[in-house]
């Protein structure tokens, strides 16, 4: 059924990011005829990859692209690596300790952002002509819908004013339903915070924000050979294996914390010509992060990792890159209280959605940015489809999708600040007592499975709902306190019952 005639015809979509071009796909093949992007870069595609995460993809987030015709078989064929069995980690004397993860549910797609957007791009071009964008714009106000007069029918209608950087004018645009996927700093989320009593949304709309430990961590990238030696100097040979992920620990850990760095080597699955991305996560005011000099910046890079034979594996051009390039920050956990917000004056109709980074921003500890994203739209593809079936309203199009996303994404803040924060090593507390945490879980999960759960971290990556993964975390938790309140009086009983012994002997005695 085409939805021209129902009352949600005209959508606009501000961000073309990954969530932002799955929605237009979504929503295109549910029948929405009318359908604009916006974003503020002049190409969403082009992205500078040295500042890109790269991406992860669980069961959870591949629903949606296996509920699209073909974009799974697109997306995995674009895929670096489906499964990474294998971590490795490096010391700077060139010795290596291997572990195995434990499997997550089903395949895991390992790609660059970069390129899924790319395949995204060519999809919703190719297969949906009919949708409209509008790149190089960026959103400067949002204006609701006009009060009707006495007696006249309201327009349902919210007016967005972008701006075009090539030429600096202004363009209004219109529509039935607005839906912000423009990111974790999104500026439609700011612009409806300060709506206030102007909108109605069940939970307030107000922003949520807390940090974490992995807040404001520092990340950039850079592009190695496709088979890195890994050994130190004199020692035989050994490459790094494509489809393991190593953490090479930088050899200036402990004399000077203010230039010591680890990197993680991203795996590339079984290709041997793939280029492999070097990962290095560091705390905000590190020194390399400001370093504009390439040369510098090698000899930085040698000083921690004298056994990468960097002459050989990393051209002086790629170095200039990651010296040119801006670090990006790990985001606080931040999120709308509503996910969804109406216009009050025009009740049951109009309004704005917020999903993907927009609706759930936090650090990429636990590589769930993309899976919930894609959850996100993947809920809000089935409601589309059955307000096509049945005509639904966009007043309850929204609702629905808040009552199916609003207890999930709220655990996922919980989750996110939780899950893995102290994996770059900017506190070795911190840290330890995550590794510890993890052995403890692992052993009573094997020793009492149907009480105990693995950590969170591994939990996550299971397939399961984020309250279910709360849930178990809960119930391990109290078993822990149970454990170790049972150990505890153990040995406190065994006093108890010496003292009472000697006391009798002494009453015996006498």
């Amino acid at each position: 059924m085409s939805l021209d005639s129902a009352v949600c015809s005209k959508v606009l979509i501000v961000g073309a990011g990954i969530a932002g071009y799955t929605t237009a796909a979504s929503l295109a093949e549910a029948g929405f005829q009318d359908i604009t992007v916006v974003d503020a870069r002049p190409d969403p595609t082009v992205f500078e990859w040295e500042r890109a995460y790269s991406l992860v993809l669980y069961q959870t987030g591949q629903r949606l692209l296996r509920s699209l015709p073909k974009l799974d078989e697109l997306v995995k064929r674009e895929a670096l690596c489906q499964h990474v069995r294998v971590d490795a980690v490096v010391a700077p004397n060139g010795g290596v300790s291997m572990s195995s993860r434990r499997p997550p549910a089903g395949p895991v797609y390992w790609l660059l952002k970069a390129r899924m957007l790319q395949v995204l791009d060519k999809y919703v071009r190719g297969r949906h002509p009919g949708v409209r964008f509008i790149t190089g714009a960026s959103v400067k106000e949002v204006l609701l819908p006009d009060a009707p007069p006495a007696g006249t029918a309201p327009s349902v209608r919210t007016r967005v004013l972008v701006a075009h950087a090539a030429d600096g004018r202004d363009q209004l645009l219109e529509a039935d339903l607005l839906i912000a996927s423009d990111g974790s700093n999104s500026v439609l989320r700011t612009l409806f915070s300060k709506l206030g009593s102007q909108v109605d949304s069940e939970y307030g709309t107000g922003i949520y924000s807390r940090p974490s430990a992995a807040t404001g961590m520092r990340h950039k990238g850079v592009v190695l050979d496709a088979r890195p030696v890994i050994s130190p100097p004199g020692a035989p040979v050994q490459y790094a294996e494509p489809s393991v992920t190593y953490t090479l620990r930088g050899a200036r850990a402990g004399r000077d914390p203010a230039t010591a760095f680890d990197m993680m080597l991203l795996p590339v699955g079984a290709g041997d010509r793939v280029a492999r991305r070097g990962a290095i996560t560091v705390a905000a005011g590190h020194a390399l992060m400001d370093v504009k000099d390439t040369d510098e910046a090698l000899r930085l890079f040698r000083e921690n990792f004298p056994n990468l034979r960097l002459e050989d594996c990393v051209l002086r051009a790629e170095m200039h890159k990651f010296v040119s390039t801006t670090a990006s920050a790990f985001p606080a956990v931040t999120r709308p209280h509503s996910l969804v917000a109406h216009f009050r004056h025009v009740p049951r109709q109009g309004g704005v959605l917020f999903l993907g980074d927009a609706a759930h921003g936090f650090p990429p500890d636990s590589a769930q940015g993309i899976n919930c994203a894609l959850q996100d739209v993947d809920v809000l593809l089935r409601l589309a489809r059955s307000a096509a079936a049945s005509g639904t309203s966009t007043h309850d199009l929204l609702t629905a999708y808040e009552a199916a996303r609003h207890g999930e994404t709220w655990t996922l803040m919980e989750l996110a600040a939780v899950a893995a924060p102290y994996q770059y090593g900017q506190s070795r507390l911190g840290a330890a007592r995550a590794a510890v945490s993890k052995r403890v879980r692992a052993a009573l999960a094997a020793v009492a499975p149907g009480v105990c759960s693995p950590h969170v971290d591994t939990l996550i990556r299971q397939g399961l709902t984020y309250r279910e993964v709360r849930s178990r975390d809960r119930r391990t938790g109290a078993a822990l306190w149970v454990l170790g309140g049972t150990l505890l009086a153990a040995p406190l009983a065994a006093v108890a019952a010496a003292a009472a012994a000697s006391r009798c002997t002494g009453d015996a005695a006498v």
